[in-house]
């Protein structure tokens, strides 16, 4: 399949690479279809790109690279949907905003975007502790997972 994007120009995805998203994401319930798209350039941040809006994609990371002891705090609703059959199956990002000065940036980690990247279906859930912000500081963690070739999406994730 071929997408047309903003950011990557045209590229071509595998069908099994597609995630959907029954509900769409909070701010985008419209877009249901996106890919993962690793671009060398951009590595630890990868796009969640809308396989029907070319400007839409989305900087996610992976937040357990990030904040060591990050942990979900989720339960069987929440991930219903997912079908997720094996935990080895399971993809979690967190949706990152990346301003001009890009040492200020953050990641979401009170609301990760839960992917089944066996059955190609994902879902962004909010999770109800506290404990995580909406805009937890991402630049360090980044750059320690950086040095440490801990950051990385994930072998399932390559668009």
């Amino acid at each position: 399949m071929r997408i047309n994007t903003q950011r990557f120009g045209e590229i071509e995805v595998k069908d099994d690479r597609v995630i959907r998203f029954e509900h769409g994401i909070p701010g985008f319930e419209h877009l249901r279809a996106f890919v993962i798209v690793h671009a060398q350039q951009t590595a630890p941040v990868y796009w969640m790109q809308s396989v029907k809006e070319p400007g839409v994609a989305l900087p996610v990371v992976d937040p357990f690279a990030l904040v060591s002891d990050y942990s979900l705090e989720i339960n069987d609703a929440e991930v219903e949907g997912l079908s997720l059959e094996d935990q080895a199956d399971l993809l979690v990002l967190g949706v990152t905003v990346i301003p001009e000065d890009i040492t200020k940036m953050t990641v979401n980690l009170a609301a990760p975007v839960l992917v089944n990247t066996k059955k190609g279906v994902g879902r962004q859930i909010v999770m109800d502790n506290m404990r995580y912000s909406t805009r937890h500081p991402a630049y360090d963690g980044l750059m320690h997972a950086l040095k440490g070739g801990n950051a990385h999406v994930g072998a399932h994730a390559q668009g």
